[in-house]
């Protein structure tokens, strides 16, 4: 997932501990090459804080965080937008 550009929660770190240069890697060199790294969160409840933290970040990045006025389309108001492809 993380190489998808995914964050991963984990409740238990890797068996890796040892390896100061992998769980540097995997922790945050990783965030840099793919957008996304392992985060390790032992509590469910900060796990679930940590979670919707990453989603709200991932949000806000997207610009989908703000609150839009809802208005329905009807057939009539869906004719009347206009499209323009990009082809390059």
């Amino acid at each position: 997932f993380v190489a998808s550009g995914v964050d991963v929660v984990l409740g238990h770190p890797f068996h890796i501990e040892g390896s100061d240069k992998v769980t540097s890697f995997l922790n945050d060199e990783a965030r840099e090459l793919y957008g996304a790294s392992f985060h390790v969160e032992p509590d469910p409840l900060e796990a679930a804080r940590k979670v919707l933290e990453l989603i709200d970040e991932r949000r806000r990045r997207l610009g989908i965080d703000k609150k839009a006025e809802r208005r329905f389309m009807d057939m009539k108001d869906r004719r009347t937008i206009h499209v323009e492809a990009d082809l390059r």
